[in-house]
């Protein structure tokens, strides 16, 4: 098991024990073998990518990118990894495996950045398995556009992995007509900057550096 494998799996490995069964590390693995296997464009997001450029944070959902015309194979994929439909609303649809609460929500790309997203991915191996992931860049870009963020964390710690590049992300929102999502990249950039220098923000930096030969990208 590699150094990424074994962070995400210290960060979600009490749900795996306490169910006694299939848990998220179990439901992750049929799922992306089933949307390889149909060779549906996804892409990891959410939660899970996160911990693949920054710290590990504890979850029971697994965030799936995928576009819109793949939304019908993608209901029959999910319910034929033994899922359990709860909603498809608003460009999402929503399923859980009822033995360990695992929650897979997929939600269709419409527009940028999200497609460019899925079409331009990371490729990580995830709980042993060759995984398309979102880039730190775009998750950035993502969150910054989201009004449903209640983390700024997440992006202070993502631009702080040394990963994202910062005058890219600025430049696309300085297009965007909204600018609320510029000024909010600019509070987390400075926030970025802030901590940089804190013995917290050094110590992650050694963990992560410590990790990086276990998160190397397959080649292609």
């Amino acid at each position: 098991m590699g150094i990424t494998d074994l962070e995400l799996v210290l960060a979600h490995g009490l749900w795996d024990r306490d169910t006694g069964g299939r848990g998220l590390s179990e439901v992750f693995r049929d799922t992306v073998c089933a949307l390889s296997s149909a060779d549906v464009a996804y892409a990891l997001s959410g939660v899970m990518a996160y911990g693949l450029y920054a710290p590990a944070r504890y979850t029971k959902r697994i965030d799936i990118l995928a576009f819109p015309d793949s939304h019908k194979d993608i209901n029959d994929i999910l319910a034929g990894c033994r899922l359990a439909f709860r909603r498809d609303v608003a460009g999402r649809v929503v399923f859980d495996d009822p033995g360990s609460g695992t929650e897979v929500r997929v939600r269709f790309a419409e527009a940028e950045p999200e497609r460019r997203a899925i079409e331009d991915p990371a490729h990580h191996v995830v709980f042993g398995l060759p995984t398309r992931v979102v880039k730190p860049g775009y998750l950035v870009w993502m969150l910054c556009l989201s009004d449903e963020l209640e983390d700024g964390g997440l992006v202070v710690e993502l631009i702080n992995s040394g990963q994202v590049e910062i005058a890219g992300i600025r430049q696309h929102l300085e297009a965007a007509p909204d600018r609320r999502a510029l000024v909010r990249f600019n509070v987390y950039v400075a926030a970025a900057d802030r901590t940089k220098s804190s013995s917290y923000s050094a110590s992650v930096q050694a963990r992560l550096a410590g990790r990086r030969p276990g998160t190397r990208p397959l080649p292609g």
